[in-house]
C-alpha cells in the first residue's frame, strides 16, 4: 500500500512541458506565480489590505515599517501614484499557433498561460482594446 501512495505522489509531482516550436510553455506553478506579479503591478490606485489600517495609530507606520509598508501603505503614505494600464500585447509569436491548438479555450489547462501572455490573440484584452 505504501508503494502505491509513493507513486502517487510521484505522480503528482512529475514536471509536464509541452513543448510547441522553440518555445516551451511553463508548469502551471509558474503561471500562477506570473499571475499574482502581474495582479500587484496592475493594481491602478493604493489601497490597505487590511480594513482596519486606519485605526491603527500613526507611529505604527515607522515602528512597523516593512509591515505596514505591505499591508497599510495607503494609511501610511507610501503609495507611489498611480500605474498605467498594461499594454495589451502577445508576449510569445507563437500565439497565433497556441490558438489554433484550442489553448485560449478556457476550458484548456493553458488558458491560465494564454491568458497573461497572450490576450491580444486570444481576444482577452479588458475593454475591448485587442485582439
Amino acid at each position: 500500500m505504501a508503494l502505491k501512495w509513493i507513486a502517487v505522489l510521484l505522480g503528482a509531482f512529475a514536471l509536464i512541458h509541452l513543448t510547441i516550436g522553440e518555445e516551451e510553455i511553463p508548469e502551471i506553478e509558474e503561471v500562477e506565480e506570473v499571475e499574482e506579479h502581474v495582479r500587484v503591478r496592475r493594481q491602478s490606485s493604493c489601497t490597505d489590505k487590511l480594513s482596519y489600517c486606519q485605526s491603527w495609530p500613526d507611529k505604527y507606520c515607522q515602528d512597523y515599517k516593512d509591515y505596514m509598508k505591505t499591508n497599510c501603505p495607503k494609511k501610511c503614505g507610501y503609495c507611489t501614484g498611480p500605474t498605467q494600464a498594461p499594454v495589451c500585447q502577445d508576449k510569445s509569436a507563437n500565439c497565433p499557433g497556441w490558438k489554433q491548438n484550442g489553448f485560449c479555450s478556457s476550458s484548456s489547462q493553458w488558458y491560465s498561460y494564454m491568458k497573461a501572455n497572450c490576450p491580444k490573440t486570444c481576444g482577452l484584452c479588458g475593454g475591448g482594446g485587442g485582439g
